[in-house]
């Protein structure tokens, strides 16, 4: 499966699959936030302005999660360790890696910015049961790379690509992609970066910046790309919101959340520090937003901001859902 599928799937509203059967959980990715920190600050991305403090996923929390979810789920069990952060800060990450590949996830994946991934680090993630990488390149150049990630960086980015490419060559089945956002400080190196990763890669992909639930409008990075020899993708949300149905997202806290898009737990809902995965997945909490959305009453929720475009209230949110207990 290539990216744009991937991202297709997830999003897509399929009506026979709008239901939670409690005996088997099939198609369903679970996405562990190992950590939220990041080295680099993109302009279009909400973790630039989190105000959470930075944290590593507890270890033995993050095994019990994979544990839980691999008796949960049914066929098809996929993986990711990315929501918000870079997840190559998370030293202990070859290991979760490993257990979830002996636990039966068919599908391992993550993103990165890659400059942290040294030859050594990507060859113990790829012998630990990598299935695919994305890397997460917003420029053509240097100079504007410095400029849209705040850190200079693009020579490790190119570098760690490339070995995921030829590591490729020795294992046709890994997938290596590449994502970028397209925006106005770099849309005249869009086609300049397809040029230049389209041969490493199983697929690159241009994505339209999006502002998600309390986060600061990125309109004034927004421009039309439709001119480009470029594959595009925007990530639209709907409701009802099939993530709700198919997306496990656990935060670096422990938090259970609606959606990966948003850095600051605006969307938790549950605390899996204190009841499992099954019990919260379950919940009468997420039975009562999986209602909302179904009925299309989402205004009192988070999700409206995201889906209609419209500001984030905080003291308009529903506490019976969103108000859950943090200690």
């Amino acid at each position: 499966m290539n990216l744009t599928e991937r991202y297709s799937n997830k999003l897509a509203v399929n009506s026979n699959k709008l239901t939670v059967n409690k005996n088997e959980f099939d198609e369903v990715l679970v996405q562990l936030e190992v950590t939220n920190a990041c080295n680099h600050k993109c302009i279009f991305c909400p973790n630039k302005h989190h105000a959470r403090p930075a944290k590593m996923m507890d270890y033995n929390f993050a095994r019990r999660v994979i544990n839980e979810c691999s008796e949960l789920l049914g066929k098809n069990k996929k993986i990711c360790f990315h929501m918000n952060g870079e997840p190559l800060l998370y030293r202990r990450l070859p290991e979760l890696i490993s257990l979830s590949k002996d636990k039966g996830y068919e599908y391992i994946f993550l993103t990165t910015n890659g400059s942290l991934a040294t030859p050594q680090l990507l060859t113990d993630i790829f012998e630990a049961g990598l299935d695919s990488i994305k890397f997460s390149i917003n420029a053509g150049t240097k100079d504007t790379y410095n400029k849209i990630h705040g850190a200079n960086d693009f020579e490790k980015a190119m570098s760690a690509l490339k070995f995921a490419a030829q590591w490729k060559t020795k294992n046709p089945n890994f997938k290596v992609f590449v994502s970028c956002v397209g925006v106005k400080d770099n849309y005249d190196e869009l086609e300049i970066l397809k040029e230049q990763v389209s041969s490493l890669v199983d697929e690159v992909v241009f994505y339209y910046p999006c502002t998600y639930a309390g986060q600061e409008s990125v309109e004034n990075l927004y421009c039309d790309l439709s001119d480009l020899d470029i594959k595009t993708f925007s990530i639209r949300h709907s409701v009802p919101c099939s993530v709700l149905w198919n997306s496990i997202n656990v935060t670096a806290e422990g938090y259970l959340s609606i959606c990966c898009s948003e850095a600051d737990n605006r969307l938790v809902i549950e605390n899996l520090n204190n009841m499992s995965v099954k019990e919260a997945w379950l919940g009468e909490r997420m039975t009562e937003l999986r209602r909302k959305h179904m009925e299309k009453n989402i205004d009192d929720t988070p999700c409206a901001s995201c889906v209609y475009g419209v500001p984030y209230e905080a003291d308009k949110i529903n506490k019976e859902i969103f108000g859950f207990n943090r200690s």
